[in-house]
């Protein structure tokens, strides 16, 4: 029978190749469908045999509407947990909080970050702390959670947000009446120039337009927007290898990266006098006290993971406040009494609601999902089997009606107690920053930088969506726009 096979495979190569592709595709399909039998399936849109939901999937990734596939099929399913597969990936879907504490925190040694969510981003961040489990991802949570004290917020970063807000104000004041400006862009710039100032201990000024700080801003941009592409891309590691297309465009993009990141790293060694408060400074003392030469491949990953946290989070929620206040005026009008009446960004309780909620709408890291290193059993009895990975996507979750009434509307009202007070969140039904021991260490260094750059501009212009602008989304690992956020700016008279 076997000689048969082989006398058929030699006499007919090409049919032979695809018969072998054919029973690789039936053996992946059915293990993809076993780690998740028994549990509820997508309720919109059709699964496919051999493909499952990917061709359903697809133009909701193109579209960057991938919140919108996860709740209407979480909604269909009474907000419970439900499950999706295709010959990438077997998702678990999580809908409440106790599936996110069980998971996030109680039984937090179950799960490690996907393998191939691992592999699709190493390119661009490597092994840094938003890449990496175990031992290495808890030493650089330790030495990076000195940055992040409350005295390095007083003390050091109210400074840095405070001078680079009152840049953001200046490019602004210098717009003429009714003319465009990409709040986006601006907003990107903002929380680049601050980080890296923070963070690697010297200043930038993407804010004045310095050429290689945005084309540096650019690369970085289109980097992390292929990354998240390849989570889509059966064959994006055979385009790497034969270095075409996108893949291609990305080596040129990764070179411009490290290239400005040995600048910076350079640009940090040769000043003098400086207090060492520095991520990269606590980075080098941590090193040099376990007798460790820091390479160049650990600090790049580690200007690169931070980055993405000090920059990119941020900017994208500033960027959704102005769409939101330019939508609620009523809002807006109380945010400017709220900064008028409150020169301390910590007093200000209701621009933190917004902050909130304007997160709880659109949140900067709109998906997320762990995989399962050992079978487990959610709380509501799900078998979560090994080699599967279990979903707790921010953008679908803070849409459930259970935890959060008119989940549609902006209601920043709903985070203010009774004592006009902003109320904190509880992290497993507000995973936007995170949940349990990986908590976001900078949640509190976003709403002071949120609201200095709000106070600054908002005392003395007020920014309107231009009427006929439609963001446009982009499937990436930070929520973004691909036509930016245009505005125009109007300079208040009192």
């Amino acid at each position: 029978m076997l000689a048969q096979i082989l006398m058929w495979a030699a006499a007919h190569p090409a049919a032979a190749v695809c018969a072998c592709i054919l029973m690789l595709l039936v053996a992946k399909d059915l293990s993809r469908r076993l780690l998740v039998r028994g549990i509820p399936g997508p309720k919109v849109g059709t699964m496919y045999p051999l493909l499952g939901n990917l061709p359903s999937v697809l133009p909701f990734v193109r579209q960057g509407r991938m919140r919108e596939y996860l709740t209407k099929n979480s909604e269909a399913n009474g907000w419970k947990t439900w499950a999706v597969w295709n010959p990438m990936i077997s998702e678990i879907v999580l809908t409440t909080p106790e599936a996110t504490r069980h998971m996030l925190n109680t039984h937090f040694n179950h799960y490690n970050l996907p393998k191939q969510r691992g592999d699709a981003l190493h390119s661009f961040v490597g092994d840094g702390i938003f890449n990496s489990d175990g031992a290495r991802w808890k030493e650089q949570r330790a030495f990076a959670s000195h940055l992040f004290s409350a005295g390095q917020l007083k003390r050091r970063m109210a400074h840095v947000f405070q001078q680079n807000a009152a840049k953001v104000r200046s490019v602004l004041e210098s717009v003429k009446p009714g003319e465009a400006v990409d709040m986006e862009k601006l907003m990107y710039s903002y929380t680049f120039d601050a980080i890296a100032e923070i963070a690697f201990g010297t200043q930038v000024d993407s804010l004045g337009g310095v050429a290689c700080d945005v084309e540096f801003q650019r690369a970085f941009d289109a980097m992390q927007e292929r990354s998240t592409q390849r989570l889509f891309d059966l064959f994006w590691k055979v385009k790497k290898f034969l270095n075409v297309g996108a893949e291609a465009q990305m080596a040129r993009d990764l070179d411009i990266v490290e290239d400005y990141i040995k600048m910076i790293i350079s640009k940090r060694e040769s000043m003098e006098g400086e207090d060492g408060s520095d991520l990269l400074s606590i980075f080098d003392d941590h090193c040099a006290s376990s007798g460790h030469k820091p390479t160049f491949q650990e600090r790049r990953d580690l200007v690169l993971n931070f980055l993405i946290a000090g920059r990119d989070t941020t900017a994208s929620v500033l960027t959704w406040t102005w769409w939101e206040l330019s939508h609620h005026h009523d809002v807006r009008d109380t945010v400017e009494t709220d900064i008028k009446q409150n020169a301390d960004p910590d007093a200000m309780e209701y621009t933190q609601a917004v902050f909130q909620e304007v997160l709880r709408m659109h949140p900067s890291v709109h998906m997320d999902s762990k995989e399962c290193v050992k079978d487990d059993v959610l709380p509501d009895g799900t078998k979560v089997r090994k080699g599967c990975l279990v979903g707790f996507h921010p953008a679908m979750f803070c849409q459930n009606p259970n935890l959060y009434p008119e989940p549609h509307k902006f209601n920043p009202g709903r985070w203010m107690g009774e004592d006009g007070r902003c109320c904190k969140y509880d992290q497993y039904a507000y995973p936007c920053f995170n949940a349990g021991p990986r908590i976001c260490l900078g949640r509190h260094m976003a709403a002071l930088e949120a609201k200095h750059l709000l106070s600054e501009v908002m005392s003395a212009m007020r920014v309107q969506i231009k009427k006929d602008h439609v963001p446009e989304l982009k499937h990436t690992i930070v929520l973004q726009t691909r036509n930016g956020m245009l505005c125009t700016v109007e300079k208040r008279s009192e």
